[in-house]
């Protein structure tokens, strides 16, 4: 009788977990075919638009264009408008601030990296700040002198171991940070060594003045003493003609007799400036300046074998 009772039961039991199977299995498929309230058919469509999108992403992706490795800019000038235009250096760089090319000075915006063109700018050169003019090219103007006030006050910087001159044009309160003109000259040959010191005052001396040896120089400016500004000598007062060729050739060197010759326009500069102009006389070999190093202009001749200053805008048709 109990084992009767025991073998019902168990009979029951497993009755009742093939129905509980069966249920969970119906449940699952009906809501597989609701699918909360949706068809079969609605879930397959949904599920295959979702595959579908994914595979079209992924097509897109292997479609879009690789992106490109930005180029390395070749070396030289890269124009964008008559206003624009930059420069790459050897290594690929394109210049920045201060830049020399080849033998001329530039200033590159530090944001855009283009050039500079009509504009003044301060310049840090060598750990000091001066000004500087980049005209219509872009190139620094090495005279600046004409676009300066007329009441500008100078400060000529003579070399006379290197046998030039440098005029720094006052900037206001700035002190003469402005690098207006550069000049080559003759100072003082051995024995007859030029002074040297600082000179507030400069006077006009004489158009044309007598100077040693028999010898006349045009557009004198007096430093101290005997001690001139002028052009290199002539043989004869007031002859433009009569240019002393072997004296001119030495402008670079050390040849006078103690004043600092110049090419005559130089001379008329500074002598039509004298009144706002100081000078400072000092020796210094390789002395580094803000301009290249000047050169004179080559010598004229006459056909008959006369020797005259092509800078010398007062002489007369020959």
């Amino acid at each position: 009788m109990r084992f009767k009772r025991v073998h019902t039961y168990g009979i029951w039991f497993i009755a009742g977990v093939l129905l509980s199977c069966g249920f969970v299995h119906s449940r699952t498929a009906e809501e597989m075919e609701r699918g909360n309230g949706k068809p079969a058919s609605e879930e397959h469509a949904y599920i295959g638009s979702i595959a579908s999108a994914e595979e079209n992403a992924q097509d897109d992706v292997l479609a879009s264009p690789t992106p490109k490795v930005k180029e390395k800019e070749r070396e030289g000038w890269h124009k964008i408008s008559s206003k624009k235009k930059y420069y790459v250096k050897s290594n690929g760089k394109r210049a920045l601030g201060y830049t020399e090319i080849d033998g001329n000075g530039y200033f590159f915006d530090r944001k855009t990296s283009f050039c500079l063109v009509k504009k003044w700018k301060y310049v840090k050169w060598r750990g000091k700040r001066v000004k500087m003019y980049f005209d219509e090219k872009g190139k620094r103007s090495l005279d600046v002198t004409g676009k300066l006030p007329k009441s500008t006050r100078y400060l000529l910087e003579v070399n006379l171991s290197d046998n030039v001159v440098v005029a720094y044009a006052r900037d206001g309160g700035k002190g003469y940070t402005i690098p207006a003109k550069v000049m080559i000259c003759s100072g003082g040959m051995k024995g007859h060594r030029t002074i040297t010191g600082n000179y507030p005052i400069l006077r006009r001396a004489g158009r044309w003045h007598v100077l040693r040896y028999q010898s006349y120089g045009q557009f004198a400016t007096r430093i101290r003493g005997p001690y001139l500004f002028h052009s290199v000598t002539y043989d004869r007062y007031g002859n433009h003609y009569s240019l002393q060729a072997k004296e001119y050739k030495k402008l670079g060197k050390s040849a006078s007799h103690g004043c600092v010759r110049l090419q005559v326009k130089d001379a008329k500069w500074i002598y039509d400036n004298s009144s706002r102009c100081s000078a400072r006389l000092y020796y210094k070999k390789n002395q580094k300046i803000p301009f290249p190093r000047p050169k004179a202009v080559k010598i004229g001749k006459t056909k008959d074998g006369k020797y005259f200053d092509r800078t010398d805008s007062a002489r007369k048709a020959y």
